[in-house]
């Protein structure tokens, strides 16, 4: 394989690409966040609302409206003149209704009751087909509700000459009274669908944001986006466990031959040119660094090569957790190199070498994170590698993030080749590039392991082994 030291034809930029299978992705790995936020939505939503809604008044009375000049006596008037009589009665109730709705008749009222004002909410209306209007004012005081509406009725029959040219008011029911209680029904409704609102809105804002980003979706953008050239396509567990080993027979066949597959390739590739220790590394935490060095390491352990597994990740180690082997108590790597690994011999690596139960591996851990400076023990991790590649065939080695510190550029240097391991969809490919840049410039930078891929997107080869193929170690 060529050095990757960067590559022409990248792929542009995209501003916004919808991709459904990455957003519902997304949306799965924040589905706590997402409904512990909607439910506070609604709890805050019901509180606010409920603070704000009080109990409310109405007062109703009913009046009849005729005209003045209309002739009460009906027991000589024809059909034709009652019916007339009753039209314009009608009307003249609907005028008054809309003359009450704009508030000059009800100002009047209040100020020749001496009331300040009409704090309440008063409206008309006309009944249909007859000549009845019904007035309602509903108010947050019992009192002020029932006053307003009596000063109302009191104007309006002292003042009945004087409207729309002469017209006759009588009350046909007394003002009444009723409390309105608040309905905490549509209140609960109300906070549902706020509720609703905010999980549409935080869906969307997160599938913005996937769709945004820019990173490295599919495998055939490996090349064009980083530079890197493609080792291996890792296809995704469905039952997303984390820290998957290829011994684990619950895997799927084609993770585990795939990952073997990318061993072998591995494996002829430094073999070819004489290189002994093999760095992993990834732009960022989370995409399953560690768990691919421990599985290549496994890998290449059954082609009979002799392997140890070295954690070089003084951030955040993680490979004795994988490999279950954290309940250990020897002394770990970051103990050797804080007490003077550079005037120690071989003899004392035999307190950090252990051999992984149940495999032919071997691996050098670290037990707890620490702020160790790979610069300024330097010295002692170069000696430290020597001793190792002399006891092994391959030594693989775990380190942090690039993104997150510069241990791995120091430890580039130190190794004889490096692959960098990128995550479906995760990633942004700034961040990529300046990692494969890093690994370029420490050493021979063999490629890039397409990692946690959907099914669809499994290399030729995984499916070749996967149907019954194995390559040789």
């Amino acid at each position: 394989m060529q050095e990757n030291n960067g590559a022409s034809g990248r792929i542009p930029r995209e501003e916004f690409r919808l991709d459904l299978y990455s957003v519902l992705s997304d949306i799965k790995e924040q589905w706590i966040a997402i409904l512990l936020l909607t439910v506070s939505a609604v709890l805050l939503s019901y509180v606010l609302l409920s603070a704000d809604a009080k109990n409310t008044y109405t007062t109703t009375a009913t009046v009849a409206v005729r005209y003045a000049d209309e002739n009460p006596d009906i027991n000589n008037a024809t059909v034709p003149d009652i019916n007339s009589a009753l039209k314009y009665a009608g009307d003249c109730a609907k005028t008054l209704a809309t003359v009450l709705s704009n508030g000059s008749i009800r100002a009047t009222a209040a100020k020749e009751s001496e009331l300040a004002g009409l704090s309440g909410s008063i409206t008309a209306a006309a009944i249909a087909e007859t000549n009845l209007l019904v007035i309602r004012d509903t108010s947050g005081l019992p009192a002020a509700s029932l006053k307003e509406t009596e000063a109302l009725l009191n104007y309006l029959l002292k003042s009945e000459d004087q409207l729309l040219g002469g017209i006759k008011v009588t009350v046909v029911q007394q003002p009444h009274l009723r409390k309105n209680a608040v309905d905490k029904g549509k209140i609960v409704k109300q906070s549902i669908a706020m509720g609703i609102a905010c999980l549409f809105f935080l869906c969307t804002l997160l599938g913005w944001r996937s769709s945004s980003r820019y990173t490295v979706r599919k495998s055939s953008e490996v090349k064009a986006k980083t530079g890197a050239d493609l080792l291996a396509v890792i296809p995704r567990e469905k039952n997303g466990k984390a820290g998957l080993l290829i011994t684990d027979r619950s895997i799927a066949n084609a993770f585990g031959e795939e990952t073997r597959s990318l061993a072998a390739r591995l494996i002829n590739e430094m073999e070819r040119d004489g290189r002994k220790v093999l760095l992993v590394s990834s732009a960022a935490e989370g995409e399953g660094k560690s768990t691919a060095a421990a599985n290549i390491a496994l890998a290449m352990s059954e082609m009979n090569r002799k392997v140890i597994l070295a954690d070089l990740d003084f951030r955040n180690p993680a490979l004795a957790k994988i490999l279950n082997m954290q309940e250990n108590e020897s002394a770990d790597l970051m103990q050797f190199l804080v007490n003077g690994a550079k005037d120690t011999g071989s003899a004392d690596l035999d307190g950090l070498i252990r051999p992984v139960p149940g495999t032919g591996l071997s691996a050098v851990l670290n037990s707890k994170a620490a702020p160790l400076a790979v610069d300024r023990y330097a010295v002692q991790i170069r000696k430290c590698l020597e001793l190792l590649r002399d006891r092994a065939d391959f030594v693989i080695i775990d380190t942090s993030a690039a993104k997150a510190v510069s241990d791995t550029e120091a430890l580039a240097s130190m190794a004889d080749a490096s692959v960098i391991i990128v995550r479906e969809n995760f990633a942004e490919v700034a961040d990529i590039e300046k990692t494969v840049t890093v690994l370029s410039k420490g050493g021979h930078m063999i490629g890039c392991v397409f990692n946690d891929a959907r099914k669809n997107a499994i290399s030729a080869d995984a499916a070749q082994l996967s149907n019954g193929g194995r390559y040789a170690g």
